[in-house]
């Protein structure tokens, strides 16, 4: 048996005594040359893998952690979100439903209107923009000065209310938050500012 064919024994043997520590061996190869020969033992590899598996799978689990808590946080704000645009539709319903009422009772009751004083001539408006057309005999020929009037009486008595058109048309744009009693109060104003100018 060669000396080289020993070496890996001898490497076991010396590993196993010294438990693992490296091992720097001068080996003798022809021509007189040197090579220095860094050996590991096995045990001393197998813990320093297991260490670089450890201590990878650390980094792994903090990185996990930290993606599961990003994703708890996105989840939360998705969450939020959602239930912001559930509300807002939900509000965008109620307000529609609303709006619709709103102006079908406010169309009636300008109607009625209407039908005791022939200088209302149309009523019309999308949504809760209405305007009521005031002329000056029923062959709808435009009152333009009884529009400004009217929209005066009511400023003076707390109601705002715009002309449009030529000045003949009265404009309601009430806030989407006006409450059923804030449009009877302002209906009443109306009509006692349409009855104080006959």
């Amino acid at each position: 048996m060669t000396s080289l064919s020993l070496l890996p024994v001898l490497l076991g043997f010396l590993m196993g005594a010294i438990g693992g520590a490296a091992i720097a061996i001068l080996l003798k190869a022809g021509k007189g040359q040197r090579e220095l020969l860094d050996a590991t033992g096995q045990l001393s590899a197998a813990q320093a893998a297991a260490q670089l598996e450890k201590s990878r799978r650390e980094e792994l689990e903090a990185q996990l952690e930290e993606a599961r808590s990003g994703l708890t946080e996105l989840g939360s704000q998705v969450a939020v979100a959602q239930e912001r645009e559930v509300k807002a539709e939900q509000l965008i319903a109620e307000l529609k439903q609303f709006s619709e009422q709103s102006k079908l009772e406010l169309e009636n009751r300008f109607k009625a209107l209407a039908a005791e004083d022939p200088r209302i001539g149309d009523v019309r408006g999308p949504g809760l923009m209405i305007g009521v057309e005031m002329v000056k005999d029923p062959d709808a020929a435009p009152d333009n000065t009884l529009g400004s009037t009217l929209s005066a009486s009511c400023a003076e008595k707390g109601l705002l209310v715009l002309t449009c058109g030529a000045g003949n048309v009265v404009r309601w744009i009430p806030p989407l938050d006006v409450e059923r009693a804030e449009i009877e109060e302002a209906l009443g104003i109306f009509q006692e500012s349409l009855l104080a100018t006959r």
